[in-house]
């Protein structure tokens, strides 16, 4: 039996996708490279809030330097930069700013995704 396909592109790279179902209006698409980089930000993201919120600073760092790296492969070097400011003020040992330093890294990377989700519609 025959499926149907669907084309679509990519939300992150544009690069043509195939889908084996009706793309959903306003949901973004992402080829099988971008899915995966998309899913360690959002893992990351989630993980770095939670350690940081229990104080553990030298697991937090790790992840937001892993986070870095990601963004970078995404082209969000302001955000990668962003970061790399926050693991530094983690290791330094100002929490204070570190948490709200992250809030605003927070809204931006939220943001990077709601953008991406609305130039799929």
């Amino acid at each position: 039996m025959a499926y149907a396909e669907y084309p679509s592109h990519c939300a992150e790279c544009g690069n043509p996708v195939t889908l084996p179902f009706v793309p959903t209006p306003g949901k973004p698409v992402y080829c099988k490279k971008c899915a995966l980089g998309v899913v360690a930000i959002r893992r990351l993201f989630m993980q770095i809030g939670v350690l940081i919120e229990q104080k553990n600073v030298l697991r937090a760092g790790q992840l937001l330097l892993a986070l870095a790296g990601t963004l970078d492969s995404f082209k969000q070097k302001e955000l990668a930069k962003k970061a790399r400011v926050i693991e530094k003020l983690l290791s330094s040992g100002n929490l204070k700013e570190s948490l709200d330093t992250w809030q605003d890294l927070a809204l931006k990377i939220d943001r990077m995704f709601k953008k991406t989700s609305n130039a799929q519609k």
